[in-house]
Parts: structure tokens; sequence; C-alpha cells
């Protein structure tokens, strides 16, 4: 049940991909014809997405009838949305996402593994990055034709964007893995969560000016509200205090028309002392954040530590040659000639080995010498029966040989 259910998460995410890549040209098209409707062109392309979704559920033989019908509904919401008898070229949006419901259909057919083809991707891209063009010369000349579908335009580009990494990296994963091994699902989850991350981190990047823009406005929107306050209570205070004067309402009465009083000396005292309040208050809601920031990359930083410390590890490992390695004994095989040539005339040092090590290391020699014994043969099948013991009882019998029975082995197998 719970594949089916990711499979399905897959499926939906397909659609999604496929819907993204497209809504470009509706955008330019509706802009175009009645940007006055702009408001309306997201119902098409959820719409599809709607349908295609129903199709995932659908038995193989109602799909084609299901495309049908929602290319007639589709027809329908255009013409209840849009001025279509005014300008019947408006007909080409719900004709357009009727070929696209049922380039969707197919895909309830797809294995889990398979995606989108890379076509999507080179659609999506040109779509999006002629648009942009199409919109940086509207401004250019002044144009505002393209500002109220700003939103839309951004919000569909991220959507496609981190649809189509989420698609190639499966695809990566499924190659990698040459689509015959189970990915584990952690593995999967892993990758998906660092793509995310990494998109996420080049979008931050991206909209540091943005952010600063934004963070200058709410920091002057935040003295503002603090005049405000100041004004306030000032006001109410000031009106307490001369509520029982007999000429406090008319003072006020006189001022010019349009004109404001200056803030008393008892207004710009109130208007510090809540500044500091709120300084000291955001001072604190920082550090807590940063406090739980700081919790969260400690953590991170351990795991990184860790892995540095595996690294490390690894790096200064001592490089063990090839031909010590003897846990794969008699399965040489010989890839090329200078692979052999090295093999055969690169000698260890047997001094620093091991009885045993030493009779395995001469049998991986003979090994390598005689083209003409094949992997599937074993000692007993090519050494003399004494060496052949010897040798049984180095590799598998985990009992330790003396120097003399480890000569023995070199004087019986001399002549091979």
């Amino acid at each position: 049940m719970k594949k089916s259910i990711n499979g399905l998460f897959h499926k939906v995410q397909h659609l999604l991909l496929m819907a993204s890549a497209t809504l470009p040209a509706a955008v330019w098209l509706v802009l175009q014809l009645c940007p006055d409707r702009i408001a309306c062109l997201p119902v098409f392309p959820a719409a599809c997405v709607l349908l295609g979704f129903f199709g995932l559920l659908l038995p193989g033989r109602w799909r084609i009838p299901l495309g049908v019908g929602g290319t007639v509904l589709l027809a329908v919401l255009a013409l209840w949305l849009l001025p279509v008898e005014q300008n019947f070229a408006l007909l080409l949006l719900p004709a357009g996402y009727g070929v696209l419901l049922f380039l969707m259909l197919p895909v309830s057919g797809w294995a889990r593994q398979q995606e989108p083809a890379p076509q999507w991707a080179a659609v999506g891209i040109g779509t999006h990055l002629l648009l942009q063009l199409t919109v940086g010369a509207a401004e250019r000349s002044g144009s505002a034709l393209y500002q109220p579908a700003e939103p839309l335009r951004i919000g569909s580009f991220l959507l496609f964007l981190l649809l189509a990494l989420l698609s190639f990296n499966r695809a990566n994963l499924g190659k990698a893995a040459q689509d015959r091994v189970q990915i584990p699902r952690q593995m999967r989850r892993r990758n998906a969560v660092l793509t995310i991350a990494l998109m996420a981190l080049a979008l931050l990047v991206a909209a540091l000016p943005a952010i600063g823009e934004t963070l200058s406005r709410l920091w002057d929107m935040l003295w503002k509200a603090i005049a405000s306050a100041a004004a306030f209570l000032a006001s109410l205070l000031s009106g307490a205090d001369g509520g029982s004067g007999g000429d406090g309402g008319e003072m006020t009465a006189t001022l010019p028309v349009g004109e404001t009083a200056e803030p008393g000396l008892f207004q710009l005292i109130l208007e510090k002392v809540l500044g500091i309040i709120a300084i000291v208050a955001l001072a604190v809601l920082l550090g807590w954040i940063g406090w739980r920031l700081w919790k969260v990359l400690r953590r991170l930083l351990g795991l990184l530590w860790q892995k540095l410390s595996r690294y490390g590890n690894a790096a200064a490992k001592d490089y063990e040659d090839e031909v010590t390695d003897t846990r794969n004994d008699g399965e040489y095989r010989s890839t090329t000639l200078m692979k052999r040539l090295r093999t055969q005339w690169t000698r260890a040092d047997e001094s620093r080995m091991t009885p045993a090590q030493r009779v395995r290391y001469r049998y991986l020699r003979l090994r390598n010498r005689h083209s003409d014994w094949l992997p599937a043969h074993t000692a007993r099948e090519t050494l003399p029966q004494e060496a052949a013991h010897l040798y049984e009882r180095a590799r598998y019998g985990g009992q330790s040989l003396s120097d003399a029975e480890a000569e023995q082995f070199r004087d019986e197998t001399r002549r091979l």
C-alpha cells in the first residue's frame, strides 16, 4: 500500500511538472488577448492536473473518454471565464490544455521508476526563458502589461525548477543502480532533502538584495509604529491631565487647519522609552532564535565532524598492496595486458608477511602466471596434493603455518 501511494505521489509530481513547464505560454496568450482576466488563468492548469489525477485512478479503458470529456470541460470553462465571443483566439487556451491532458494520460501506465522525458525540462526552460525575456523587454519600454502576472510567473518557475531537480535526482539514482537494485528509502529521502536544501540556498543567495530591502522596510515600519504608539499614549495622558482645565480643548482648536502640533518633550521621551523596549524585546527574540539555530547547527557540525573524522582516518590509512590483499585468492581476472604484466612483475616484500600470507601470496602469483587456470578451478585441481593441503590450511583453516611449511609450499610449487 505504501509503495502504491509513493508511486502515485511521484506521478502527481510528473503532472505538475508538465503543467508548470507549459504555463508561461498560457500566461503570454492571456496577457496578449485579455489581460484583465489573468486572475482566471490558474483555473485551467489546476483543472488539467485534477483531470490527470483522476486518470491515474481510473482503469485504462476510461482514460480516453476522460480526455475527451476533460477537453469539453476546459472549453466550457473558457466560455464561462473568458470573453471568447469577443476574441475567438482565446479558444487556443482550452485547446492547448486539452492536448496537455492527453499527454498526461499515459503517465498512469508508467513504471514507478520512469521519469518524464528530458524534453519536458527543455520545454519548461525554453518557455520560462522566453517569457522572462519578454517581460524584460516590456519593462524597459515602460510597459506594465506583465506586472499582474508576476506572482504566477515566479511561482510556476519555482515549482517547475523544484520538480525538475527532483526528477533528475531520481533518474540519476536509477541509472546509478542500473534500474535493477532497489534504492534504499533513506538514501532517496536524503538525496531529495539535499536537492531541496541546495535549491533553497541558491534562492536565498539570489534573494539577498530583496531580503535586505524588506528588512529595511520592516525597520522603518517598526519605528513608525513606535512613534504612533508614543503619540497615542501621550495624547491620552495629556487629555487626562488637561480634562480638568477650562481651556485645554480651546488651545487645540486654535491650531491652523492642515498643521500638526510639534511633539512635546513627554512624547519624545515616551517614544525613546518605547523604542528601547522594542529593541530589547527584538534582541531577546533574535537571541532566542539564534540559540535555537545554534543548537541545530551544533548538531549538524557534530555530524559533519564525524564524517570528517572518518574521512581523515580513511585518508591516513596506509596503502595495502593489491597482491597482499588475499580476500580474493584465485579470483584474479586479467583484463588488459598491462595490468597482467604489472601484476606478474610486481613483487611484494615477503619478509613482512606471515608464513600463511606468503603461501597465499605465492598461490596468487601462480594464478596470475597460468592463464590456462580457469576461475572455477580450485587449489586441489591445480596444485600438488601436499601444497593444496597447505594452502587450504592457510586460507580456510584459520591455522598458523610455520616457516618450514611455507618453504615446503614454495618448493613443491616451484616447477609449476
